[in-house]
């Protein structure tokens, strides 16, 4: 299943809640996100810009919306993010893709309108 990184800003009644009543939250959030068929990985506190970061599984696009609407609708975070992650296979299966060379090979004979891409086959050619 594809990764992502939930990041958020505790609310002022959020903080004032959790210091109040100390608890760990990863049942809660795990239970949450196992609602929409979705697996908790890991669920941190942090500094700097975000008070909280959650990375977890989602069987794509629409899971990780309902995601990003539940934490919305509960109102305990503001400023939230979701992030899109690859573990290190995925990246490299990535790295390894066709796309540029084939658009390169495709340009080679510049009926391609793409500047960009008529740029880089044009450097091609020039050997550079």
């Amino acid at each position: 299943m594809p990764h992502f990184m939930l990041r958020g800003k505790l609310t002022h009644t959020s903080v004032k809640a959790i210091t109040a009543n100390p608890q760990d939250r990863r049942k809660v959030a795990a239970a949450a996100l196992e609602a929409v068929a979705a697996k908790l990985r890991d669920y941190y506190f942090a500094f700097g810009d975000a008070d909280v970061l959650v990375t977890y599984e989602a069987p794509g696009a629409e899971t990780t919306a309902s995601v990003a609407m539940m934490v919305g609708a509960a109102g305990t975070l503001t400023d939230v993010e979701t992030i899109a992650l690859l573990t290190m296979e995925e990246a490299i299966d990535a790295m390894a893709s066709p796309p540029l060379s084939l658009t390169i090979r495709t340009c080679l004979d510049d009926s391609c309108r793409d500047v960009a891409c008529r740029s880089i086959a044009a450097s091609q050619r020039a050997g550079r």
